[in-house]
């Protein structure tokens, strides 16, 4: 394996999956790539953990049928759906745990993000800031919890016991209940969404991105 080409990329991208010069946009943001040249490359990592977390892709037009020979259409996403996610203020991609913490640790209490988590591909990780008198603990450290989130079979998500049905109910879920750390301190509700570091790599570079 070996990363793409920009431009074998968007045209592989359009084909097979249909999307949109605007997902095309936004998706070249998560792969690595932010220049103008057609011949960027594809950091192929990034677009790993993209298929881990939302394959197997398939096209819109599949989803008019109830079964394929070659598609798990329950456990499949479509482009759109993929989009819909990535876009969501509190996804913040192939963030590490360090800059999740960095990100998080100038906010106000409550503020958190989601991920793809980093030791466990396929998953993601929830992170929230939890206040400076937190305790250090393994899922707890510099003001800043990680819970880890399972993607389990028919696009549902585990976080501890708990299964959602996306990972839109699941923020929303945990903006009413709480999550518990390890030691069974109860963690503040999720309140606000961490600002992207992506937002800010496309104020730098303006409309370009992906161009």
């Amino acid at each position: 394996e070996i990363d793409l080409a920009w431009s074998k990329f968007t045209e592989r991208i359009r084909a097979e999956f249909g999307a949109s010069e605007a997902d095309i946009d936004e998706l070249s943001i998560y792969c690595g790539t932010s220049k103008t040249s057609s011949d960027q490359l594809v950091s192929r990592d990034k677009f790993r953990a993209i298929l881990e977390a939302f394959g197997p892709i398939i096209p819109e037009s599949l989803f008019r049928y109830q079964n394929g020979p070659d598609y798990d259409l329950e456990n499949a996403y479509t482009i759109s759906e993929i989009m819909q996610t990535i876009k969501s203020p509190w996804f913040h991609g192939s963030v590490l745990r360090v800059e999740a913490e960095d990100l998080l640790h100038a906010q106000e209490q409550g503020t958190y993000l989601l991920r793809f988590s980093t030791n466990s591909p396929g998953d993601y990780t929830l992170s929230v800031r939890l206040g400076e008198s937190a305790p250090i603990l393994t899922d707890s450290y510099r003001g800043v919890g990680h819970w880890l989130v399972q993607k389990q079979i028919k696009k549902r998500f585990r976080v501890a016991a708990n299964l959602h049905t996306s990972l839109e109910e699941l923020v929303q879920f945990y903006s009413t209940y709480p999550l518990y750390l390890s030691n069974g301190d109860k963690a503040p509700l999720l309140r606000l969404a961490c600002p992207k570091k992506v937002a800010r790599l496309k104020e730098r570079t303006g409309s370009q991105i992906g161009k």
